[in-house]
């Protein structure tokens, strides 16, 4: 479990950097409805419960299948809750969208292509613990 927690905030940690940073680059040339103080209290939270909730359900169940189906639960929740305010703030709600996905993606990807990695440093842990015993 203890996997999940640090996964989830460093992917929390690197969804505020990202977003902060595109979000003054495009203020910069573009004057858009900006808020960042309203997107810290209320995007941040609710995309950081989605990371905790995915990860630590990751952790507890390792099937393949079961990751692809929460996978996608995940993205139709972040979709539907994020990008009904399109009309509102189109380009905060690109943006938000555009760095969240991303970051589920990578986090996806890694999922299915490393899931075997925590196991193995696990049994070695567990192998170095045993020699020096």
């Amino acid at each position: 479990m203890i996997f999940g927690v640090l996964a989830s905030l460093l992917q929390l940690a690197f969804y505020i950097t990202t977003t902060f940073m595109l979000w003054h680059l495009i203020a910069a040339f573009y004057k858009f409805r900006s808020d960042w103080e309203t997107f810290v209290w209320l995007t941040v939270p609710l995309f950081g419960f989605l990371l905790f909730f995915q990860n630590l359900i990751i952790e507890i169940i390792n099937k393949k299948w079961k990751v692809i189906l929460l996978f996608i639960f995940i993205l139709i929740i972040y979709v539907v809750g994020w990008g009904e305010d399109y009309k509102g703030w189109p380009i905060n709600t690109i943006l938000i969208l555009t760095t969240g996905l991303t970051i589920l993606l990578l986090k996806f990807i890694f999922d299915l292509n490393f899931k075997n990695l925590k196991s193995k440093i696990v049994n070695l842990q567990s192998k170095i613990k045993c020699l020096y015993e």
